[in-house]
């Protein structure tokens, strides 16, 4: 999905803010980690920029002593264009 959706830009750029995680238990958790997006796009001399908040909702589970992820799902909020 990434590869597709985010080669329409020329450059992108995520911050990611708070990061909420819940141990359940010495094996797995679920967190929610918030962001903003941004993704700049140049046709010509015409710039876009498209600024969208968005959240990620994770599942993680421990293998060995790493952490990884189980799962990933994207929550867009709105987008806004500029």
């Amino acid at each position: 999905m990434f590869a597709d959706s985010l080669s329409a830009f020329f450059q992108t750029m995520h911050f990611n803010g708070q990061t909420m995680i819940n141990l359940k238990s010495e094996t797995e958790a679920d967190g929610i980690v918030y962001c903003s997006a941004y993704h700049y796009s140049k046709d010509g001399d015409i710039e876009k920029l498209m600024i969208s908040p968005i959240h990620y909702e994770d599942l993680y589970k421990k293998i060995g002593n790493t952490w990884l992820f189980a799962e990933r799902k994207l929550k867009v909020r709105w987008m806004g264009k500029r």
